[in-house]
């Protein structure tokens, strides 16, 4: 078992707790993981959001506000990082994160999002998008590609300037327009949508987004939970998510 360190930031305070006394039992009980979530939010800079057991004695996979991890519990010592499958030298990590954030996005109401591409596309991608981002601009002329070639685009708010911004009130104008998809297109020509107002889901997507890490736009996810990053050209997206060559 390969575990690396990760977070730097958690390392240094984990050295500085490392004299802390912790006697908590190395298994996968819901008493022990009850006993290392708070033991864990006690000494380190973060709020834990899940603790799961991953049926490896001792070893946990912590969700919390600075992103995933696993745990290793001792007995007398706490070790957090990332641990690899020995044969293929896969980031167990990478795919537990993933399943994560597939859950987290299948989560958001389809009537929630601005959704481009045929219905029944092979696959799609789920993009946080921000409506002065230049990058984002560039990816929605890429539209009518991507849908050719079978991928299905589902944008979710993410104003980077945030809740209460210019960014986050032209976001809040196009999802209560009453042709979204147009007011998107309009807007990420430049044209400053009209003013709305109604009960929106911006603020909640933009929450959602800063969970799960997103630090700019776009940020592109496969439908599997995987993070592509920003913007790609189209042929390269197609090709990422095994539509194209």
């Amino acid at each position: 078992m390969a575990i690396l360190n990760v977070h730097l930031r958690t390392a240094v305070c984990i050295a500085a707790a490392a004299a802390a006394v912790f006697t908590a039992r190395a298994d996968t009980s819901a008493a022990a993981a009850a006993e290392l979530r708070e033991k864990l939010e006690e000494i380190l800079p973060l709020t834990v959001r899940s603790l799961r057991a991953t049926g490896i004695p001792g070893v946990y996979l912590l969700s919390s506000d600075s992103g995933m991890f696993h745990i290793y519990d001792s007995g007398g010592q706490i070790m957090i990082g990332e641990m690899f499958d020995k044969g293929s030298g896969a980031s167990l990590l990478a795919a537990a994160r993933g399943r994560e954030v597939a859950a987290r996005l299948g989560a958001v109401p389809a009537g929630d999002m601005i959704v481009f591409g045929p219905k029944n596309a092979r696959r799609y991608v789920t993009v946080f998008t921000d409506i002065d981002c230049g990058y984002c601009r560039l990816l929605h002329q890429e539209m009518d590609a991507l849908g050719r070639g079978g991928l299905q685009v589902r944008y979710l708010a993410f104003p980077r300037t945030g809740i209460g911004s210019e960014s986050y009130d032209k976001a809040v104008s196009v999802w209560c327009a009453a042709d979204r998809n147009r007011a998107m297109t309009e807007a990420k020509t430049g044209r400053p949508p009209p003013r709305r107002a109604c009960d929106n889901p911006v603020a909640d997507q933009f929450r959602l987004g800063q969970d799960l890490g997103v630090r700019g736009t776009p940020a592109v996810y496969l439908d599997d939970g995987t993070m592509l990053g920003g913007y790609l050209p189209a042929a390269e997206l197609l090709r990422r998510a095994g539509l194209g060559g």
